[in-house]
């Protein structure tokens, strides 16, 4: 259910009954509350008619059916019959004539509009349709798998909207990078996903990564976060966060799932740990390791989102190209190489 908030941080908005479409938010000049639904669904609408006069205890039967479009894609719904009394009736469950009748192949944010035709003829076989009133145009968000994370009309709108079109994961990634990356902050005292921690001194703790968004600054492993939780709310599920440390010794220890000082290639016997070095606003910090998202077989590094084939190349781009920004921590005016070998 999606809810409807000022902020992407916030999670807890006021719920939503369901998605609707109705003529006093038209009239109101609300919004019209979105649907969201996978690609290639094939949507089904549940419509309540007024009847204006009111037939009172009055019966009559119907045909109703309907057409929507989602900008050049047309779906057609089949006839239904609909015995009418009263004020009101409802077309519950309303469903699209075959299975042809589908949704684009693509994410997509944007209009999904609506038109109900009724036959005049007590619902015969051969009855002539036509319109009941204007169209109807709901927003509707169409993500490219089941999402995973937690909704809200704000998340949703932003990477559906960033994503629109694409239909695989590394383009849509594309799409959102340049959004998140913005928000690194280069320098010493930068923001950090904690939501365990209390604030320190030097850091301001983030405890949603959708804060992010509201304007806030991060580092690279709580962007590369960002980026995933991202992609998830849109179905892309296969995309990882990975880190790519500094290596001496051999090739063994560059890649690995967990982002900690702990897992840095150490030396013997003085047990310093090897760290790079990294530009910073107040000159050099030492860095652990470059965060990165992975999407296929490309890495998005957190810091830059610059894009690296191979974890190899990653640290070539944070280290130097022979690992001349490496360092021994205990010695941090000595260069470290690479391993000799490759």
């Amino acid at each position: 259910m999606l809810d409807i908030t000022d902020k992407f941080a916030t999670s807890d908005g006021p719920p939503l009954n369901g998605p609707e479409w109705t003529e006093e938010r038209n009239k109101n000049g609300e919004d019209q509350l979105p649907v969201c639904y996978k690609r290639e669904s094939s949507p089904k609408m549940t419509v309540e008619f007024k009847i204006d006069p009111s037939l009172g205890s009055n019966k009559a039967k119907v045909k109703i059916k309907a057409k929507a479009t989602q900008e050049d894609q047309n779906l057609e719904y089949k006839e239904e019959e609909l015995e009418l009394t009263g004020d009101t009736a409802t077309l519950t469950d309303h469903s699209v004539k075959d299975s042809s009748q589908k949704l684009k192949d693509v994410v997509f944010n944007g209009p999904f509009e609506c038109e109900w035709e009724v036959s005049h003829d007590g619902g015969g076989e051969n009855g002539t349709f036509s319109p009941i009133q204007k169209k109807v145009s709901i927003p509707l968000y169409a993500t490219y798998d089941t999402p995973v994370g937690v909704l809200s009309k704000k998340r949703m709108d932003f990477v559906c909207k960033k994503a629109h079109n694409t239909d695989d994961d590394v383009r849509a990634t594309n799409r959102l990078v340049p959004e998140i990356m913005t928000k690194f902050d280069p320098s010493n005292t930068y923001f950090e996903f904690r939501p365990n921690f209390s604030t320190s001194l030097t850091q301001k703790n983030l405890h949603s990564l959708w804060q992010v968004l509201d304007d806030e600054k991060a580092d690279c492993k709580t962007l590369c976060h960002s980026m995933k939780e991202a992609l998830n709310l849109i179905g892309h599920n296969t995309p990882k966060v990975t880190y790519i440390y500094a290596c001496h010794k051999d090739w063994s220890n560059i890649e690995q799932s967990e982002g900690s000082s702990d897992n840095c290639e150490t030396a013997h016997p003085h047990y310093s740990i090897l760290i790079y070095l990294s530009p910073g606003q107040s000159g050099a910090f030492e860095n652990y390791f470059e965060a990165c998202l992975l999407v296929g077989n490309v890495y998005y590094l957190g810091g830059t989102a610059i894009t690296k084939d191979t974890n190899k190349d990653v640290l070539r781009s944070v280290a130097g190209s022979s690992g001349h920004l490496q360092r021994w921590q205990i010695y941090p005016n000595t260069p470290v190489p690479f391993p000799s070998h490759e």
